[in-house]
């Protein structure tokens, strides 16, 4: 897949990578993110399914034993629960990580124009939707996103510098 060998390029060899951007139009970033997001959204949202699956079998085996006769609603009850908080994650994940782009990339724009950044807004857009490659990949894993997250702000950083031509 194209989109995943772009995602890992910019992992393994960002400078390469931006460089290699820097006559591509935001749209094409857009789309970029939007994917990215969406593998995000459906891995982590499938890994709160199974979650909630094993707790809902856990709690089921542990009413039975309180309420031997049964709570008849407590299936379709754990079922319901567990739809929405996988809808939530995945709409959360979705348009929460394409608004958060956005805003970052209008925060840091501004910043990047006050330090010489002269290249435009569509470059601070790139900058951003390519640096999170890291995020859209391993972003569901816990505790290790938290790295990911300041590694993803790095390779912002250097999308900044080369799309902008801030450095060397």
């Amino acid at each position: 897949m194209k989109v995943l060998d772009k995602i890992f390029s910019f992992i393994s060899s960002p400078a390469k990578a931006f460089d290699a951007e820097k006559k591509t139009n935001a749209g094409e970033a857009f789309k970029h993110m939007i994917f990215g997001f969406l593998i995000l959204a459906v891995i982590t949202s499938v890994i709160i399914g199974i979650i909630f699956s094993i707790a809902a079998a856990f709690a089921t085996i542990f009413l039975t034993f309180l309420f031997p006769l049964g709570i008849p609603f407590l299936g379709p009850l754990a079922g319901a629960i567990a739809t929405l908080a996988i809808a939530a994650v995945f709409f959360g994940i979705l348009i929460g990580g394409i608004i958060g782009s956005i805003i970052l990339s209008l925060w840091l724009h501004l910043w990047a124009y006050i330090f010489g950044a002269r290249a435009g807004l569509n470059q601070t857009f790139k900058s951003v939707f390519y640096g999170f490659s890291p995020t859209y990949i391993l972003g569901w894993i816990p505790f290790v996103n938290f790295v990911i997250g300041i590694w993803s702000l790095v390779l912002t950083g250097i999308g900044l510098t080369k799309l902008h031509g801030l450095a060397g």
